[in-house]
């Protein structure tokens, strides 16, 4: 389902259906009337050729035409909130049952029926299962147990051929080899999917669908076991990466301080930051976005642990708020828009939405609203000041790092 697939009689279809007059749908398709393209490659153009499907890719019109033809598609299948989320052309459907694929063959004949395709190849499916091993969450080598990367400290499992970490081996703090390891999953009967390997199910109509232990969806990590330490990886890894594209200008010593610090706020550590606002996050998810931090800076500036200067003497040559406080104002900015949202709107009653069922035993598991009282205790705001949406603002202006700089700083 993509711009450049789209029938354009779909278009003139869905327009009437809406309500549009006949002299706007005549307008909207006269732009289509002989619409030709080429391509251009390294050795020269090639010849011009007629486009007959598809909308004009970086018009402002085509992607509310989309939202249009696809509103009036699926019409008949929709479910609603929050079983289904659509964005544009990405859909994610949501089910407790193997209803799930049910209403996967339901949009899918919807879409064929229309002249639309679905890429069955890059439709996956994730089961969420609280405690279920998934994907490793860092490291090149992931724990058999934790799925957290093992360094030297390790032990090599005979039964699923991945290393354990000491503390998770119950061998003691420090571990040797030892012939015939048996993990706690492989000794408990579990199974462990083996790294690389691929697993499908039957969703019907002869379709099978990869399961997946983690997606992206929109940029953010959506892991099986809940948490957000997979999507906390993702970012530091794009981080990572608008480094390396900025690297030429960050460790130029003839760049400014402040020009660095500027560059480092708006393009990595807003990589890095990308939908933090929603984040269950633990004190080791900021314990790692911190460290990263501290070694990009470091880096940034050419100090190291022998020059003898601490963090906060670091971040003061670039005027460079601490990141877990950045993180805890974007929390609560986005807790008060959420907050004055009127109570039909879908993302303030998504916010609100219990959970079915027993809880297991043990100690809860971390949410979204304990992190947010967590934050308004520290900054001594309480939900009635967020309707003010001046005094909420003002509250969470970030002072400067270092004062004797002028700009907003650390945003």
């Amino acid at each position: 389902m993509t711009y450049d697939r789209l029938p354009r009689e779909l278009v003139r279809w869905a327009l009437r259906l809406k309500g549009v007059t006949e002299e706007l749908v005549r307008v909207v398709m006269a732009m289509y009337v002989g619409s030709r393209s080429l391509v251009r490659t390294s050795v020269g153009e090639t010849r011009s050729f007629d486009v007959g499907v598809g909308l004009h890719q970086g018009s402002v019109l085509s992607p509310l035409l989309f939202a249009v033809v696809m509103d009036e598609v699926v019409r008949e299948v929709k479910v609603g909130m929050p079983w289904e989320v659509l964005f544009a052309d990405d859909l994610v459907l949501l089910a407790q049952t193997r209803e799930l694929f049910a209403r996967y063959r339901a949009w899918k004949n919807a879409m064929m029926g229309r002249g639309l395709k679905v890429n069955v190849v890059k439709t996956k499916v994730m089961e969420s299962v609280v405690g279920s091993m998934g994907e490793a969450v860092s490291g090149r080598w992931p724990c058999s147990v934790c799925g957290k990367g093992v360094g030297a400290n390790s032990v090599l499992c005979s039964g699923c051929g991945r290393w354990v970490h000491a503390r998770c081996s119950g061998l003691g703090k420090r571990v040797v080899r030892v012939s015939g390891f048996l993990c706690s999953v492989c000794s408990g009967g579990g199974t462990v999917r083996p790294a690389g390997s691929e697993e499908y199910v039957d969703a019907g109509d002869g379709d099978r669908l990869e399961k997946v232990r983690s997606f992206c969806y929109l940029g953010c990590v959506v892991d099986s076991r809940g948490g957000v330490s997979s999507a906390v990886t993702a970012r530091i890894r794009s981080a990572w990466a608008k480094w390396r594209e900025l690297a030429p200008i960050l460790l130029k010593r003839d760049t400014p301080f402040g020009l660095k610090g500027m560059l480092y706020r708006m393009c990595v550590r807003s990589a890095m930051l990308y939908s933090s606002e929603t984040w269950a996050v633990k004190q080791e998810d900021v314990k790692r976005l911190a460290a990263t931090e501290m070694r990009m800076l470091r880096w940034l500036t050419g100090v190291t642990r022998a020059d003898r200067k601490t963090n906060a003497e670091v971040r003061a040559m670039l005027d460079i708020v601490p990141i877990e406080e950045v993180m805890r104002r974007r929390r609560l900015r986005w807790y008060g828009h959420v907050e004055r949202m009127n109570d039909e709107e879908w993302v303030k009653r998504v916010r609100d939405l219990k959970v079915e069922g027993k809880r297991p035993r043990g100690r809860p598991r971390i949410s979204w609203a304990r992190v947010l009282q967590e934050d308004m205790e520290l900054t001594g705001l309480s939900q009635q000041t967020a309707h003010d949406r001046i005094r909420w603002k003002a509250a969470l202006k970030l002072k400067p790092a270092n004062p004797s700089r002028r700009g907003k700083n650390g945003r």
